[in-house]
């Protein structure tokens, strides 16, 4: 199962992860795909992820986490998020980047904002996406619960609707 290429993190992510996050760090990472297997020769990568399909393909650490309906996705309209726990061994004290990068659009991301233990726990936090009106108001309020300062990129990489795809990077305030 292959997913479009623009469906991965913009190679320019990739990019900006390297050059930030020491190798064999630990990285989070909310939704995964073709991107992971890049990310986890490098990193001690945990995907947290809803879709069986690609939890079978994963080789590195992972936490099959349904969509469930939560009041925060609700309040935004949005499908739901992950069922994860706080006490869930698998996910590390300290997150050197939480990449966040599902559920899927159409599902919803704002989910997140009632695990802020995750973001807490979190030194940097990508979010990709970020040419979409909802992940863009995400990083705002993500910055905002951090008192972080956000840096937005521009990809080569077009999204669905021919414009360059974008994420940003959350350096958390002190």
């Amino acid at each position: 199962m292959n997913r479009l290429p623009n469906f991965m993190l913009p190679e320019k992510a990739f990019k900006i992860i390297e050059e930030r996050i020491t190798q064999g760090k630990n990285i989070v990472e909310l939704g995964s795909g073709d991107g992971t297997k890049r990310l986890s020769e490098r990193y001690n990568v945990i995907s947290i992820e809803h879709d069986e399909n690609w939890i079978s393909q994963l080789e590195n650490s992972h936490i099959f986490a349904p969509i469930i309906q939560n009041e925060i996705s609700t309040s935004f309209g949005e499908e739901g998020w992950y069922d994860i726990s706080s006490k869930n061994k698998l996910i590390p004290n300290e997150i050197d980047l939480l990449l966040i990068d599902g559920p899927p659009g159409w599902i919803g991301r704002r989910g997140i904002l009632g695990h802020s233990w995750l973001i807490q726990r979190s030194k940097f936090i990508l979010i990709d996406d970020t040419d979409r009106s909802a992940e863009s108001e995400l990083t705002t309020q993500i910055s905002k619960l951090t008192n972080g300062s956000i840096e937005e990129f521009s990809a080569e990489e077009l999204n669905g609707r021919g414009e360059p795809r974008r994420f940003s990077w959350i350096n958390r305030g002190a």
